[in-house]
């Protein structure tokens, strides 16, 4: 403990989504504004490397002071069209972990469904759900009317600070149901979900992925590097070692196929593993893995679990105050 706090180390920060967002569950997007404030303080404050820097300093035992490694998730079409630029502008480096089953097409993350499902749109007040020889039920009472009133209260919503409304409630139980199931008993879910809501999908094309074309133009840049992150985003550690090895290897051999450049570093979906899910990252040839435990690094740092800081919508003196209290811990 005594070594830890005077060693030298380094912290890495997770982004998901750079874009305005009404509801958010999850504290996944940060404000255009807001993130080019936070790029300011670091560029200013902090000595920004690249995670290909931060593994060659790990393997030498030498990890710079007050290092930062910015990170992304997911591979939402907004890290092209609003983090790039941004980056780019002030000349700092960042590793974009991509899941690769949305790229080029229409569709969205289940959870980014899910949300568009429950938070606006009028619902049937009661739900009945069968699945498995089981069910789920859940009443809205007066909420499935989605009035202004209701949409307030929503927007209030985090789910790591207890719920707001039963929508929000809602969300929360069916979030859970369908994190523990696999992709095909999961759009099964959803798609009863759908019928049950009158919805058709979300038209918010702000949930969208990259497509190759922007993978590909982000792998050319020098300030960026792309990592794997699963074909389907799944809860790993719910699956057998062959289902997790195929989730890690197609995902790694598709970007690289597509952008023409090896892939060594890698995401753990949602933060889960285990002892088997490393195996398979290392069985496929990557080099680190980072999670999203909240803890720096150190130059005796297990490579395979790295920890990372997710970044709110936060303004330049909260996220100041986040950095120092993340460096301290």
């Amino acid at each position: 403990m005594f070594f830890n706090f005077f060693a030298s180390k380094a912290i890495i920060l997770m982004y998901h989504r750079i874009a305005e967002s009404d509801v958010d569950p999850w504290q996944l997007s940060v404000q255009p504004q807001l993130f080019e404030q936070q790029l300011q303080i670091i560029k200013k404050n902090w000595n920004v490397i690249s995670l290909e820097e931060l593994q060659y300093g790990i393997a030498a035992g030498k990890v710079k002071n007050r290092s930062i490694v910015i990170t992304f998730d997911d591979g939402y079409l907004d890290n092209y069209t609003t983090a790039k630029p941004l980056l780019e502008k002030y000349a700092l480096p960042a590793t974009f972990f991509i899941t690769t089953k949305n790229i080029g097409s229409k569709r969205v993350f289940w959870w980014d469904d899910l949300q568009n499902l429950v938070f606006t749109i009028d619902l049937p007040p009661k739900l009945v759900l069968n699945f498995d020889d089981r069910s789920f039920s859940f009443d809205l009472a007066d909420e499935g009317k989605l009035t202004p009133a209701l949409k307030l209260k929503n927007q209030q919503f985090s789910a790591y600070n207890g719920f707001t409304t039963l929508r929000s409630k809602l969300y929360y139980k069916l979030w859970e149901l369908l994190q523990s199931h696999n992709e095909m008993e999961r759009e099964n879910l959803m798609q009863k979900l759908r019928e049950w809501a009158n919805y058709n999908g979300s038209k918010d094309s702000g949930y969208l992925s990259m497509s190759e074309e922007h993978i590909c133009d982000m792998a050319s840049n020098k300030l960026f590097t792309l990592g794997g992150h699963t074909t389907n985003h799944p809860s790993l550690p719910f699956y057998d070692k062959d289902s997790q090895l195929e989730e890690i290897v197609n995902n790694k051999n598709f970007l690289e196929r597509i952008t023409n450049r090896s892939v060594f570093y890698f995401a753990y979906p949602s933060g889960l593993y285990n002892d088997v899910t490393v195996e398979c990252v290392k069985a496929a040839g990557f080099r680190l893995a980072v999670t999203t435990n909240h803890s720096p690094v150190f130059k005796g740092t297990n490579p395979y679990q790295l920890g990372r800081f997710q970044v709110d919508n936060l303004n330049q003196k909260l996220f100041t105050d986040k950095l120092k209290l993340w460096f301290k811990s």
